[in-house]
C-alpha cells in the first residue's frame, strides 16, 4: 500500500461498516442506531441466522475496508473480540484494534492507524461501547516523522508479504 492522503481523512468521513456476531448482535445494532443518529454514513453488514458468526462478519467488514481503505473503515464484535481481530488482520490495509476502553481507541487511532474497531460484546455495555466508538472516530493518525516511519515498514512488511503468498 502507498501511503496516499486518502488513507489519512477522518474515519468520519468515510462509510462505517459495522458488524457483529450473534453475541454482539445487540451492540452492533446499538452502534449502527447510535451512529446514524450523527448523521454519519454507516452501513450495517448482513445478519442473518446462516450468517451469523464471527468468521462472516469479520470478512464481509475487512473486505470492504481491505479493498478500498480510503473510502471505508469498520467497526465489528464477536462475544471477546479475538475472533473478529484475527481475521480483519489477515486482510491486506486492514488495521483492526480490539479496544476496551477509550484510552486504547486513542492510541489506537493516533500511533497505530487502526481503520477497523473491535470489541468483545462481554466487555462492553452500551454507553462504553459509545464513548470508545466517538473516541476512536475523532481521533485521527498522528502524521508525525515517527508514526508515518513505522507504517511504512508496516505497508512494506505486508507488501513482501503478499508477494509471497502469491508465489
Amino acid at each position: 500500500m502507498i501511503m496516499k492522503p486518502e488513507l489519512f481523512l477522518s474515519l468520519r468521513q468515510k462509510i462505517i461498516l459495522v458488524g457483529g456476531d450473534h453475541h454482539a448482535r445487540d451492540l452492533s445494532e446499538v452502534a449502527y442506531k447510535y451512529l446514524k443518529k450523527q448523521g454519519l454514513n454507516v452501513k450495517m453488514v448482513t445478519y442473518n441466522e446462516k450468517l451469523y458468526d464471527y468468521i462472516h462478519q469479520a470478512n464481509l467488514v475487512a473486505k470492504k475496508v481491505s479493498a478500498n481503505p480510503g473510502k471505508y473503515c469498520g467497526i465489528v464484535g464477536c462475544n471477546n473480540g479475538f475472533g473478529v481481530t484475527t481475521v480483519c488482520n489477515k486482510y491486506p490495509s486492514v488495521y483492526a484494534v480490539r479496544c476496551d476502553n477509550q484510552q486504547q481507541a486513542r492510541k489506537a487511532r493516533i500511533i497505530n492507524y487502526s481503520n477497523v474497531l473491535t470489541f468483545g460484546a462481554s466487555f462492553q455495555n452500551e454507553q462504553k461501547i459509545k464513548k470508545i466508538i466517538d473516541l476512536w472516530l475523532c481521533t485521527d493518525f498522528e502524521l508525525s516523522k515517527k508514526n508515518t516511519s513505522r507504517l511504512k515498514r508496516l505497508f512494506k512488511i505486508e507488501q513482501k508479504l503478499n508477494k509471497s503468498f502469491r508465489h
